[in-house]
């Protein structure tokens, strides 16, 4: 996707677009200065404690220190490349109304299967995991799902925090798959999802690659390339299976854009409907691309596709309605609203200001930087004049809005594990954007001759591939003979992946509470009840989860239905990112001490029976 510049006026010299080029460098200072003049006051009336209430840091601060970072050298670059003629808004309206259905891509699947058989392979030859459990994040998963492995009253026994597959469901799959729930069944069978959220992903690169006008040997080249790269990202945590649903809602777009079939409709408007259920902070960016493609068939008046897609988004919303019942679905609707309203509260860290000295500044600066360029680059592929084809443009504009909105996982936590994985779509769109630009421009290829040195070696091609691949995924193949390990693997007893202190204290509990049917973790220890086989006495198994007073109120008011007998509190605080909860709860820790009288001190634990 070269931009080969027609440039009108023939005495343009190239140092004034180098002087623009500088000149937008340079802009990026200005945001950076701006980042810190940016300080919204603090909601007084703000009663949930995390590290913006400590530090006063409002949670719109970053995003729109974010927009005025991104938007002012994409301004600044866009005005003086029109005043140069070489940008043109008119492009915009040509876009929209010469997107028509576009010819039959007859790109061959052969290197689509083969990627396909390498990935399955590599799942069986994948390193299974023995390391210590996350008490934390596994306990959000374990513990949710056994609260309603035996009730199918889903939200009545859980509060969704992530979303209703990865809390509740992907237990009740895992002990459906392997007969049992267990830590290492989930392990493997995220392990799974994982390999198959990579094998979509391979999918949406061959639909890039079969839609374009170069030739069979280009795209070829195309899709292996990014493949690699991609399932390269995927094996270094870039990517995760949470990504699913915006990958799907990617091939389906592309599948759309280039064919106008109703069936891509109805799936567009599935997947933006069942990512409500699969991950809540995926759908939010999924659901607002949706909201700019409805005004792009607006624009289009394409008016029996709009009808067709809102019909068929509603429909999914009824289905679900009539599968949950009216409580039910009205608890799920609660708590994902209460994540958009309050989960930037419970859990968000202030963006690092760029070029400083915060400790993660490197990781933030090029993360806004990867996003930067990945927006300069879809203004020059829709202003300027180039040889791209006006689908892919659609394309590659819903695309980047993906990758922008996605961009709000690293500002809304951001630690580096979350802008790593905030900025995954950017990076893809920018590698895409790159490999597109050098596959149009032909004298690039042709001097280092790749192509046609592949295409005469098929063999060296295939065996090239194979080599890169298992090096990438570090895949141990003397495992495919070993399928065994997985049977002896998923049998093994959950207090094998805890340690000897952790041990002792589920040993200890489970003989202190045995006259219970339920326990209550006033600490960060998820996976205890899980451990203990015992549901927890309110929908909130995760204690930081709970949120502003009223949430307080509520989780008061259960434990006095419920007449919690025990309640586990204080604990080792061993996650450095979160404060211990009796400083994030304060209604609910001073009730306890009012309500229940300690029983037994096991370690730095407590736990605690009512009065």
């Amino acid at each position: 996707m070269v931009l080969e510049f027609k440039f009108k006026n023939i005495n343009i010299k190239n140092k004034k677009i180098f002087l623009v080029f500088l000149l937008t460098f340079c802009s990026i200072f200005i945001g950076k200065f701006l980042w810190g003049k940016i300080n919204i006051p603090f909601p007084e009336n703000i009663s949930i404690k995390g590290e913006y209430f400590y530090k006063k840091h409002h949670q719109l601060n970053d995003i729109i220190r974010f927009i005025i970072f991104i938007t002012i050298p994409i301004f600044i670059s866009t005005f003086f490349f029109w005043r140069l003629k070489i940008f043109n808004f008119k492009n915009i309206f040509l876009i929209i109304k010469k997107n028509k259905i576009e010819e039959k891509s007859h790109y061959t699947k052969k290197f689509l299967f083969f990627l396909s058989a390498l990935i399955f392979i590599d799942l069986i030859c994948i390193k299974l995991y023995f390391g210590e459990t996350d008490v934390f994040h596994e306990g959000q998963y374990l513990t949710g799902a056994f609260n309603t492995l035996y009730d199918k009253n889903f939200f009545s026994n859980t509060a969704s925090y992530v979303g209703f597959f990865f809390e509740i469901l992907s237990g009740h799959l895992t002990n459906d798959i392997f007969g049992n729930l267990n830590i290492s069944g989930l392990r493997l069978f995220l392990q799974i999802l994982n390999q198959l959220t990579m094998l979509c992903m391979v999918i949406l690169i061959w639909n890039i690659a079969k839609y374009q006008k170069i030739n069979n040997k280009r795209k070829e080249f195309f899709f292996i390339i990014l493949s690699l790269i991609v399932i390269y990202l995927f094996k270094n945590s870039n990517f995760s299976s949470r990504d699913l649903p915006s990958i799907l809602f990617l091939i389906f777009l592309i599948n759309y854009v280039y064919s106008k079939k109703y069936i891509y409709l109805v799936l567009i408007s599935s997947a933006c409907v069942l990512s409500f259920l699969y991950s809540v902070d995926r759908a939010a960016f999924i659901n607002f691309t949706l909201i700019f493609f409805l005004i792009f068939l607006i624009i289009q008046k394409k008016y029996k596709d709009i009808i067709l897609l809102l019909i068929t988004y509603f429909f999914f919303w009824f289905i679900i309605y009539l599968i949950f019942g009216q409580t039910e679905f009205s608890l799920f609707l609660n708590d994902t609203l209460k994540v958009y309203k309050q989960s930037g509260l419970i859990q968000g860290i202030p963006y690092p200001e760029p070029f400083s000295a915060d400790k993660i500044s490197a990781r933030g600066t090029k993360s806004l930087i990867i996003v930067l360029i990945s927006g300069l680059a879809i203004t020059f592929l829709i202003l300027s004049k180039n040889r791209v084809n006006n689908s892919l443009k659609v394309f590659f504009f819903f695309f980047f809005l993906i990758s922008l909105t996605s961009f709000n996982i690293a500002l809304s936590r951001s630690d580096s594990s979350h802008i790593k994985s905030g900025e995954s779509f950017s990076l893809f769109f920018l590698i895409t954007f790159v490999i597109f630009s050098i596959l149009y421009k032909k004298n690039v290829l042709n001097k280092f001759r790749l192509i046609e040195f592949f295409d005469r070696k098929k063999y060296l091609k295939t065996i090239t591939v194979i080599l890169i691949f298992f090096l990438i995924s570090k895949t141990n193949i003397n495992n495919i003979l070993n399928i065994d390990r997985f049977k002896k693997y998923i049998s093994l007893d959950d207090l094998e992946f805890v340690n000897n202190k952790y041990k002792s204290l589920v040993i200890k509990l489970d003989n202190l509470v045995k006259d219970s049917n339920c326990i209550q973790i006033f600490t960060h220890d998820a996976i205890l009840p899980y451990l203990l086989r015992k549901k927890t006495c309110t929908r909130h198994y995760m204690t930081i989860t709970i949120g502003d007073l009223s949430d307080q109120v509520n989780y008061i008011n259960e434990l006095d239905k419920k007449k919690a007998l025990y309640i586990l509190t204080d604990g080792d605080h061993f996650l450095n990112y979160y404060y211990p909860v009796n400083e994030y709860f304060n209604l609910i820790y001073e009730y306890i001490n009012n309500k229940y009288e300690k029983k037994q001190q096991l370690g730095s634990w407590i736990l605690n029976k009512i009065k």
